[in-house]
């Protein structure tokens, strides 16, 4: 299985909250995370403008009633 860099050119890794996903970011360095954070922006600054929508088909809010 090879290592996947979760800063990839991937737009998806850059925009997606994994939550609590564990990955090894060993091979990250300061220059993908800046990526990665410019192209954040751009996405939400995009859903912001109602350019894209970012809520995936079937999207349900979480239900945080019984914390």
């Amino acid at each position: 299985m090879s290592k996947k860099k979760p800063y990839s050119d991937e737009r998806w890794w850059k925009f997606v909250d994994w939550g609590n996903t564990v990955f090894d970011d060993s091979e990250v360095t300061d220059e993908d995370r800046k990526k990665s954070e410019r192209i954040k922006k751009e996405i939400l600054d995009a859903a912001e403008k109602g350019k894209i929508n970012l809520k995936p088909k079937g999207w349900v809010p979480w239900d945080d009633s019984n914390e």
